[in-house]
């Protein structure tokens, strides 16, 4: 079970480096010892020695259920991103507070310079209660072909991220990117804050769509990695989720990772195909070339004129 902490972004949401972690260790285990000696006057001994060790632990960890979590921000840090957060996390720290609490604190209103923050790793995650501790409920992985790119859309304006295909096959809200909206399915639209009437989102690329599974604090998780640091790293696929699929340039490390990454001229897992396209004629696709710009999968054509934003 988790619960969803979704921030409504007219863009993105951008920030940085999270504050520190409470000491979660278990309480030492008691022990009570009870020696008894006695000697005789009359020269006999007799020794006795009962020993006895209790370990009692009620020590349940910080909570039982996603309920006992929350998405929290330390309001007091500059550039801090959102993280998971237990009610006892909170009682230690008052400028940890759950995202979009309004009564701030005066002692944790902070005046911040002008500076940029880098984009959180976590951004759009929901939070979850894992063998007792607070945690990401997305992006848990064993392995780099776990990880993939994907969006939630129970809310406007959400932004991708690296999760597992795992994570998308138990979360009906949560899909696969590049988002297709007529696969959205009615009871997500249904969740969206009612302020989406008034905002026109603009569709924007993550830095990377490449994904690994990497080591983190208690565990390995999904995140973001660069695309390439060559040409060879790059290759033509075809993103079949979509209606009228065109060959386009792709980090050749997620064809392994997304069976619906095709070469060109390969049909499609039928899996894959989607449903509800448009009645339209499908365009023409364009010849594509690519390579390695920036750590960037880009068509050659389209970066040296400049079309696309350089992509």
């Amino acid at each position: 079970m988790k619960i969803k902490h979704v921030l409504i972004s007219l863009v993105l949401f951008v920030a940085g480096s999270a504050g520190g972690c409470l000491d979660r260790s278990a309480p030492g285990l008691q022990n009570n010892a009870n020696n008894n000696a006695n000697t005789n006057s009359n020269g006999n001994s007799n020794g006795n020695s009962n020993v006895n060790s209790n370990s009692n632990s009620n020590n349940q960890g910080e909570c039982r259920s996603a309920d006992d979590c929350s998405l929290a921000i330390k309001y007091d840090d500059c550039c801090a991103c959102p993280r998971p957060a237990s009610q006892e996390d909170m009682d230690a720290d008052p400028c940890l507070l759950p995202v979009g609490t309004e009564d701030i604190p005066e002692e944790c209103q902070v005046i911040c310079p002008a500076m940029p923050c880098e984009q959180c790793l976590d951004e759009g995650k929901t939070v979850t209660c894992r063998e007792g501790r607070c945690e990401w409920f997305e992006g848990h992985c064993g392995r780099d072909e776990d990880c993939v790119l994907g969006i939630r859309t129970d809310n406007c304006c959400t932004a991708a991220m690296p999760v597992t295909k795992n994570d998308i096959h138990e979360d009906q809200c949560l899909t696969y990117w590049p988002i297709q909206y007529i696969q959205i399915p009615q009871s997500c639209y249904d969740q969206w804050d009612p302020m989406c009437e008034m905002v026109d989102c603009a569709p924007i690329e993550p830095w990377s769509r490449a994904v690994a599974c990497q080591d983190d604090e208690g565990g390995k998780m999904c995140r973001f990695v660069p695309e390439c640091d060559n040409r060879y790293d790059c290759a033509v696929l075809v993103d079949t989720r979509s209606c009228c699929p065109c060959p386009a340039p792709w980090p050749l490390s997620m064809k392994s990772h997304d069976p619906c990454l095709v070469d060109p001229g390969v049909p499609p897992p039928a899996s894959c195909a989607p449903t509800n396209c448009p009645e339209m004629p499908c365009p023409s696709c364009n010849d594509v070339s690519v390579e390695c710009q920036d750590h960037r999968c880009v068509s050659l054509e389209w970066y040296q004129d400049g079309r696309n934003g350089g992509r």
